[in-house]
């Protein structure tokens, strides 16, 4: 009965994939909870770099962005 199991499980691969997919995520979770200020630094960094450029498109383009 137990050989019976064990081949059924061996051949039986289908939540493999799901528990790895879990995983990460949880793992990619805890890091950013771990490395909060350095992410949250990271994406203000990032958006004040970029938005100059975001407004010279816009404005090259002739669209208006109404921003409240």
């Amino acid at each position: 009965m137990k050989k019976l199991k064990r081949k059924k499980l061996k051949k039986d691969n289908k939540g493999f994939g799901v528990i790895e997919v879990v995983l990460l995520i949880i793992v990619a979770i805890a890091l950013v909870l771990i490395f909060q200020e350095e992410v949250t630094s990271f994406v203000d960094n990032s958006v004040d770099y970029l938005e100059p450029a975001g407004e010279q498109i816009l404005q090259d383009s002739g669209l208006e962005l109404d921003v409240e």
